[in-house]
């Protein structure tokens, strides 16, 4: 957990941290992606912005570019890193089955099912089907033609979201078109047919960018108990987007609240609430994550990102096995490239479990984590060997975290972290902007009711603390 104390005005203020502080983990490469050429053409893609499909030991994905045609790709590889394998290359423009897969696959009767954002009979995206090995790659559907001077059609256009199945039926989001130009939500069979317009999202005020219901649906949507549940990344009443829900029929449509940070992200239902992230918004401007009840009530910013020194979270949360939440973050970090945090349910335990370098492990992960078992699946949208991008696995500690915490008592600073054996250091940094440079407390801590705390005078500039091994 970040701690920043601003001394000149004596101010307190605790925000999540852009720092590890946690013990080193067990980050893999399993594949890095190829360096594309001047075409931005390679055999294996690049720059993947999906999340994971995890099939047994398999894992399915996406590269939004890069491939044969320039189009980007679907991949396969096992979660040890062996057996990559490039699925599909998509063929850009109107002739084309389609280009530039933002979002991951879906599985469903042994087929993938995932969409692409551009490309398509009419270039305006398009979502398919193909079986596990690569073969039998089809369009089940093509969106209709745009007006070029409104952007609006019948159906949407511009799908980057996954796909959600419940049974036979696919379930998912455009970000574009519709009456307003501002997307619809969709459904549509697995075998391609009866494809319905289920919503299509209202105009924008033009001076305040304002609405009713959202605009811009990115994260797509999520089935739970008959009902469909997702994020928009503007509109709303505060022109920042919003939380809804409708019927699998497309009636009885919702806003459940208007969001003050914008959303990438599709959400989480875990034990009967939604749990989501904002890229920006919240207490320090840096973005959120946030929970709330299924129909609108009980809203709660569990965790508010810093402004500095990058943006909060572009992909929803996973839950593991012993409760925990795990994210990432599109920027920040030690190096502003992106981290990997957790967290528990009820937004306690905050903690910075990776951050990317930019270098041979990546940087900027915009997908959502896969998990299995103690182990995370993602991808970093650049970075790695080549700079476009790699799949990684990631093993959290299993030992926990020191939390450390800060108050002010009179003219002192009290920074207190549980004293619990070797433990860790204390160090401090006068900036966030990379590259960090931090340093040793010169303070001994003292042990007081079990914590290790330091008390240092409340003077000079602001300070970042944090907890290194």
């Amino acid at each position: 957990m970040k701690t920043t104390f601003n001394w000149a005005l004596a101010v307190a203020a605790i925000f999540p941290a852009a720092i590890s502080n946690l013990p080193a983990q067990n980050l893999a490469v399993l594949h890095a992606f190829s360096p594309v050429d001047f075409s931005f053409a390679n055999q294996d893609g690049a720059y993947p912005t999906a999340e994971l499909a995890l099939l047994g030991n398999v894992l399915y994905g996406a590269a939004s570019q890069g491939g044969q045609n320039s189009g980007g790709t679907l991949f396969t590889v096992g979660t040890n890193g062996t057996g990559f394998k490039t699925l599909h290359s998509f063929t850009p423009g109107s002739a084309g089955d389609g280009a530039y897969p933002m979002g991951g696959l879906a599985e469903s009767g042994g087929n993938l099912f995932g969409t692409a954002s551009s490309g398509g009979r009419l270039n305006t995206g398009a979502i398919f089907r193909l079986n596990l090995d690569g073969t039998g790659f089809t369009n089940l559907y093509a969106f209709s033609a745009t007006d070029i001077s409104t952007g609006t059609n019948a159906d949407g256009s511009s799908p980057w979201a996954a796909l959600a199945v419940s049974g036979t039926t696919l379930f998912g989001t455009a970000t574009q078109g519709g009456d307003a130009g501002s997307g619809t939500i969709f459904k549509i069979s697995t075998d391609g047919t009866g494809f319905v317009r289920l919503h299509s999202f209202g105009a924008l005020d033009p001076a305040s960018g304002t609405n009713s219901d959202g605009a811009f649906p990115l994260g797509g949507v999520v089935v739970w108990s008959n009902t469909l549940y997702g994020t928009t990344y503007r509109g709303g009443a505060l022109g920042t987007g919003t939380v809804f829900t409708l019927n699998l029929d497309g009636s009885g449509f919702k806003t459940l609240k208007s969001l003050d940070g914008g959303s990438r992200a599709a959400l989480a239902v875990i034990n009967g609430g939604l749990y989501g992230t904002t890229e920006a918004g919240g207490a320090f401007g840096g973005g959120t994550v946030f929970k709330m009840n299924t129909d609108g009530t009980g809203f709660t910013n569990l965790v508010n990102f810093a402004n500095t020194p990058g943006d909060g979270p572009w992909a929803g949360l996973v839950l593991s096995s012993n409760n925990v939440l795990f994210g990432t973050t599109h920027a920040g970090g030690d190096a502003g490239q992106g981290s990997v945090f957790q967290l528990a349910l009820d937004g306690t335990g905050f903690q910075t479990v990776y951050s990317f370098s930019g270098g041979n492990d990546g940087g900027h992960p915009q997908a959502r984590l896969t998990q299995a078992g103690n182990v995370l699946f993602g991808t970093a949208s650049d970075g790695s060997t080549s700079g476009d991008g790699d799949v990684f696995s990631l093993t959290p500690s299993q030992t926990g975290a020191q939390q450390l915490a800060i108050e002010i008592s009179g003219s002192n600073v009290i920074l207190q972290w549980p004293n619990s054996g070797a433990g860790s250091k204390l160090q401090v940094t006068r900036s966030l902007s990379p590259p960090i440079t931090w340093s040793a407390v010169q303070t001994a801590p003292a042990v007081v009711n079990g914590f290790n705390t330091v008390t240092n005078p409340i003077s000079g500039s602001a300070g970042f603390y944090r907890l290194s091994p």
